[in-house]
């Protein structure tokens, strides 16, 4: 038996890795988004392609999946039903119906709690007209949970119904026939199955029925080694590694004969993987915020750590005796068991970084097939300001950019190369001021991040001519200035896109600019091979110096000292492997893998030490010894975290979960911070191309035309809204103000909607104050609460922007544990604050519960709250224009955390500085609240309407209309 275990394990290893082989092959490979009835295209008309394990057809923005029309038929859908799940927070599905030239009826379905389903007409270039609306309660389900769309069609009547409960229904007879297609709208979607049924006629009269009906499973790979038989194939090449090696050494001892050895093999060998298991499952309940269950976490890591302390026992007490099982005679054994194991960990480590690079070197290779676009034309001048931006769209990869670049002084030119949406702030930007505290580098632009690629330079000189000339390719980006290189970076991370350019800020000049793109053969993309093999290297290298220095500190043999540290590096890497989301790593599994792996090596060192050299002269130099194998020990979780939290993507919990502390970097500029800081630039669609939902205002601002800037969160910028109907209230204030009478004679009025997604008042200030200006607002009217009364409860932000903005501020990289723990803590004190709100629900106890909290920081939410509308309206008063405050509201005017603290504090400030306060609760209630918002927070257009009906009084009389 002996001799078969090392065959045994080398041949369950082969076909675990042919297996993992197999499934990441199929991660790579791409696949034309067609079936039977439909097929699918992306933003340039072009086929879609997809990868081939995904369980459905990933739709982004722009993307169309189109029924196809039978040929030389007249045929009509009767029902359609598609089973649709959200993939980001934003995201919507489109569904036109018939569409018929320019004419078309479109279902909007909104998911969410509850999700908002709307019936809109359009046609040609008019504003679509909403015919109906509804909300449907989903209490208790996953946001991004699929959605099952039932359309019933029937001459001029069609009814939609969402999971099986009745929506909207239509009567209208302008369209009887026309195409249908499904497209996703301000996000991603995954389209999971559709079916179709209707009849056709031909052209002899006869009409037939037809069901057609597709579960996307074309999509997917065809693959020999489905999910569960690779999961079972490694767990048995690793359960049947330990249980071979310790049934070997005890049926040697005989002491209990071969069935007492493949009991004990079997429990041994369970115990690892057990572990393993516990400390994935522990850390995937405890991931979702507020989930209650955080004390999941330690509790799995002590039930690993104590599995393997009580397996090194077992093993201890295994290796004690005489013969086959003895130290001396086990040293082959241990050599095997270090070697394999040593692999599997290196093998592992590969494989979680293979799992989040391969699908962005499958975008790339499909990059590399998109024909590059056609040459722009050059152009011999470009001004750029801040409202003005550069789009070359397209699938652009490899480009070449030459320019002759003035800049303003304190201006910056930014040149965002390949992005995906350039509505969106994300992609790999390069970054040239003329402000000398900053400098000219790559960035890394996500919606989590704004960070330096890469090697950078000093800032340039204004007002001068400078020769620029940038390239990508590949993977590589460069930047020169006057024949100089002056920033370099590689990210893999956008393989293709558009080119945007703006001035942020200031403004810039760019003279002869060309455009080129010299395209490259599809096989000069390398594989993620290298990647992944030196990320296995990391492992390997790393529990081999682990070894080596145990054994020279504890006069152990090496072999011995190496199948310790291999016991502690591969549950570390197998814990990473199956509890990290999506391949990365977070600071709480960092930290809690590092102790781990500190505890275990500790454990194998003392048992190998106890067991070897027990009572020898070297035991007294144990204690002073030990804690360089465990610091070393320790390098394990490092190795993997720098091998990839560059590359990854997180998921659309973590970040709704994110805060300010998430930023780690260099000192920022206080001026600058709307433009640098990550959660500032998070879904703000300005400094994506700088437009404000779409459209673009002039600077300076054209004379006679007065100007408002609406500022607020989701409810203004108008979340849920599709942005061509105009929906939001900013858009239809504008829209009354066009329409009103005016005695003095017609008057231009422009309402800007600076809104973004998640805006608080202290970054909506900044935004106002550095970039919005000079947009010379007549008039401001800010709409705050209900993001406000959970950021301000959550933690103290301005006094960490008043840290990170301070001179001489560094972030080293030691500080994330310490970031991380403000932010567990900043969330305990929200979570403590809402239960108790929760459990008295009462408008005048929320601040005494939030005395009777532990809190680091003195001032209550609504004394900050108070604060920053004293800094808003300080601010109208020293730059000359009016500002309108607004009172938020909340679905049926519920009682809500700090809401009665915060409307006072409004009035308290208004009354101070002479402003005007809007409460709109009162005409909501007026006009029935039932359909007027989708949730408790956005309303509807119905709901806007009201909002811009209650301001248009207030914000003629103060532009004196």
């Amino acid at each position: 038996m002996t001799r078969l275990v090392p065959l045994l394990v080398v041949l369950l290893g082969a076909l675990a890795f042919v297996g993992h082989r197999d499934r990441a092959h199929g991660a790579a490979l791409r696949v034309q988004a067609r079936g039977d009835f439909w097929h699918a295209v992306d933003t340039d008309g072009a086929p879609l392609l997809l990868p081939r394990n995904e369980p459905g057809v990933r739709l982004t923005t722009g993307d169309v999946l189109q029924l196809d029309e039978p040929e030389s038929e007249l045929h009509r859908y009767e029902t359609l039903a598609f089973r649709v799940a959200k993939l980001d927070t934003g995201a919507f599905v489109q569904i036109d119906l018939r569409a018929d030239g320019q004419a078309a009826y479109r279902i909007v379905v909104v998911p969410g709690d509850p999700v908002g389903v709307f019936a809109v007409w359009r046609e040609g270039d008019g504003e679509p007209v909403v015919l109906e609306r509804a909300q449907l309660p989903r209490p208790d389900s996953d946001p991004f949970a699929p959605l099952r769309i039932n359309l019933r069609l029937g001459g001029p009547r069609f009814s939609v119904s969402v999971d099986d409960e009745p929506a909207i229904r239509v009567l209208d007879e302008r369209l009887a026939h026309g195409a249908v297609s499904l497209s996703a709208r301000d996000g991603s979607i995954m389209l999971r199955a559709l079916q179709a049924k209707g009849s056709s006629t031909d052209q002899s009269g006869r009409r037939e029925s037809f069901t057609w009906f597709d579960d996307l499973g074309d999509l997917q790979a065809a693959s020999p080694w489905p999910r569960r038989q690779r999961s079972a194939l490694i767990a048995a090449a690793f359960l049947l590694a330990w249980f071979g090696w310790v049934a070997a050494c005890w049926c040697g001892r005989g002491t209990r004969g071969p069935a007492g050895g493949v009991v004990l093999g079997a429990s041994v060998g369970l115990m690892p993987l057990a572990a393993v298991a516990v400390l994935a499952w522990g850390h995937r309940v405890a991931r979702p915020i507020g989930s209650g269950q955080e004390w999941l976490v330690p509790f799995a890591w002590g039930a690993a750590l104590l599995g393997c302390a009580l397996c090194w026992k077992v093993l201890a007490a295994v290796s004690s005796g005489s013969g086959p099982g003895n130290p001396v005679a086990r040293r082959p054994w241990s050599l095997a068991i270090g070697v394999v194991l040593t692999a599997l960990a290196a093998w592992s480590a590969s494989e979680h970084v293979g799992r989040a690079l391969e699908p962005l070197h499958a975008a790339e290779q499909e990059a590399l097939a998109l024909a590059p676009p056609a040459p722009v034309p050059d152009r011999p001048q470009v001004d750029l300001g801040p409202h003005d931006a550069l789009l070359e769209p397209g699938p652009w990869r490899d480009v070449e950019i030459r320019a002759d670049v003035v800049l303003q002084p304190h201006s910056a030119l930014q040149l965002r190369l390949r992005a995906r949406d350039p509505q969106v702030p994300a992609g790999v930007t390069f970054v040239l001021p003329s402000d000398p505290r900053r400098r000219t580098t790559f960035m890394r632009e996500e919606a989590w991040t704004f960070e330096p690629l890469g090697s950078g330079s000093p800032a340039v000189a204004p007002e001068r001519s400078h020769a620029l000339r940038i390239t990508a390719d590949g993977r590589r980006f460069r930047a020169f200035l006057d024949g100089a290189l002056v920033a370099e970076a590689r990210s893999l991370a956008h393989p293709s896109g558009a080119i945007v350019g703006m001035a942020a800020p200031g403004s810039v000049r760019l003279t002869n600019l060309v455009v080129r793109s010299p395209g490259t053969a599809a096989d000069a993309v390398p594989g993620a091979g290298l990647e992944r093999l030196l990320a296995g290297l990391w492992i390997a290298g790393l529990i081999l110096l682990v070894a080596g220095l145990a054994a020279w500190l504890l006069d152990v043999p090496w072999i011995r000292a190496w199948e310790a540290a291999a016991y502690a590096g591969l549950p570390l890497v197998a814990a990473l492997w199956l509890a990290s989301a999506g391949g990365r790593m977070g600071t709480t599994l960092t930290a809690h893998a590092a102790v781990a792996s500190v505890l275990i090596a500790a454990q194998g060192a003392w048992v190998q030490r106890s067991s070897a050299a027990s009572g020898s002269s070297g035991a007294g130099r144990l204690a002073p010894k030990l804690g360089l194998v465990l610091a070393c020990a320790a390098l394990c979780p490092w190795a993997i975290t720098s091998a990839t939290r560059r590359q990854l993507v997180p998921a659309n919990a973590m970040l709704n979960g994110m805060s300010y502390t998430h930023w780690r970097g260099e000192r920022l500029e206080p001026d600058l911070l709307y433009l640098t800081h990550p959660l500032a630039r998070r879904w703000n669609h300005y400094l994506a191309q700088h437009r404000f939902r779409g459209r673009a205002f002039a600077v300076p601002k054209p004379p006679g035309t007065r100007r408002v800037i609406a500022l607020g969160g989701s409810s203004t910028w108008g979340f849920r809204l599709p942005v061509d109907l105009r929906a939001d209230w900013p858009s239809q204030l504008e829209e009354l103000l066009a329409t009103r009478d005016d005695p003095g004679g017609p008057v231009e009025v422009e309402v800007v909607n600076a809104a973004y997604p998640g805006a608080i008042g202290d970054r909506l200030y900044r935004l106002l104050r550095d970039a919005l200006l000079p947009f010379e607002p007549d008039l401001v009217v800010l709409s705050l609460y209900y993001n406000d009364s959970f950021a301000l409860s959550r933690g103290n932000e301005q006094q960490y922007l008043a840290q990170v903005t301070a001179p001489g501020f560094t972030r080293p990289a030691w500080a994330a544990l310490a970031d991380q723990r403000e932010d567990e803590r900043s969330k305990r004190a929200l979570k403590d604050i809402m239960a108790a709100f929760a459990r008295g629900k009462d408008e005048h106890t929320t601040a005494a519960l939030w005395d009777g909290l532990d809190h680091a920081d003195p001032p209550s939410p609504p004394e900050r709250f108070a604060a920053m509308l004293t800094r808003f309206a300080q601010l109208a008063r020293d730059e000359q224009f009016e500002l309108v405050l607004v009172k938020e509201p909340v679905a049926g005017d519920q009682v809500k955390l700090w809401k009665p603290e915060f409307y006072a504090a409004m009035d308290r400030v208004a009354a101070e500085y002479g402003l005007i306060v809007v409460d709109p609760r009162p005409a909501l209630a007026a006009r029935g609240e039932a359909h007027l918002f989708v949730d408790e927070i956005h309303p509807t257009p119905a709901g806007n309407a009201v909002l811009a009906g209650e301001l248009l009084p207030v914000v003629t009389e103060h532009l004196g209309l």
